[in-house]
């Protein structure tokens, strides 16, 4: 399996085959390896991550496996928001001329 903790991966396996879920949702899905092992028993198969880097693997990996079903999400949660910004990186804006955005309170 491509999956490296297969005795975790047999126990969701096992769920899968006992429950007969339509759907399934990976969440950090990563590599692909959970959904390369569930998408074959499932209607459908999503897999999310934050990481575009790793989805673009998950992509390849379940192609490569013959597995194009499942869909592949970014998802960025919470939505990235100007309170990250740092007081340099505010300040980096000011120099360039450009007026940053407020931090909440």
């Amino acid at each position: 399996m491509p999956f490296s903790h297969s005795s975790q991966i047999s126990t969701i396996v096992g769920f899968a085959e006992t429950l007969k879920p339509a759907s399934v949702l990976d969440v950090g899905t990563g590599t692909g390896g959970l959904l390369e092992v569930l998408a074959p028993k499932v209607e459908q198969a999503i897999g999310v991550d934050q990481s575009r880097e790793m989805l673009a693997l998950a992509r390849a990996n379940l192609a490569r496996a013959g597995i194009d079903r499942p869909e592949i999400r970014t998802v960025l949660s919470p939505a990235w928001t100007t309170d990250w910004m740092s007081e340099e990186g505010r300040n980096k804006l000011r120099d360039y001329g450009i007026a940053p955005p407020l931090a909440s309170s």
